[in-house]
This record gives structure tokens, C-alpha cells and sequence, in this order.
């Protein structure tokens, strides 16, 4: 019977915490681009030079501009809630 070594876990922590460093800067980019311009003035480059990386990548990490829209909503309503909790209930 032949015996199996067990391959030893391959983590890419720092791989996968550099994409998630990335993709935080697009959605940051395309935030700022999305509230302070008209929907139809921001362009997928333009978030790319916000974001301070190649145009390639807003589209491999975020998609189509209606996908990176959608994340920036996301975003501004989950700060929107946070800031909602902390306000004073009334009965």
C-alpha cells in the first residue's frame, strides 16, 4: 500500500490582502468620482486615475461602471447605517 505525504496548505495572505487593498481603492475612487460629477461624466478611466491604477484593472477587479456604481452605493449606505445607529432613539 503506498503511503501519502500530506502536501503542505499553500495561503496567499499577502496576495490576497494586496487585491483587497485594491479593490478598496477603486471603490473609494469611484465614490468620490460618482458623488462630486453627473453618473454620465464618470468614466471607468476616470475611476482608474482616481484610483491611481491602470484602466485594466478597474475592469478585472470591479467590472462594468453599473457593478462599480453598485459598490459605491453599497459602500455609502453601509456608512449611512452606521451613522443612523448611533443617533439618539426616539420613542
Amino acid at each position: 500500500m503506498a503511503s501519502y505525504k500530506k502536501k503542505r496548505q499553500y495561503k496567499m495572505v499577502a496576495r490576497a490582502e494586496a487585491a483587497n487593498h485594491t479593490k478598496s481603492k477603486i471603490v473609494d475612487a469611484a465614490t468620490a468620482c460618482f458623488t462630486s460629477m453627473p453618473y454620465e461624466l464618470v468614466t471607468l478611466k476616470t475611476i482608474a486615475q482616481e484610483a491611481n491604477v491602470a484602466l485594466q484593472t478597474v475592469v478585472r477587479v470591479g467590472g462594468s461602471k453599473e457593478k462599480i456604481f453598485l459598490s459605491a452605493a453599497e459602500k455609502l449606505m453601509g456608512g449611512l447605517m452606521l451613522a443612523m445607529q448611533d443617533l439618539p432613539q426616539n420613542d
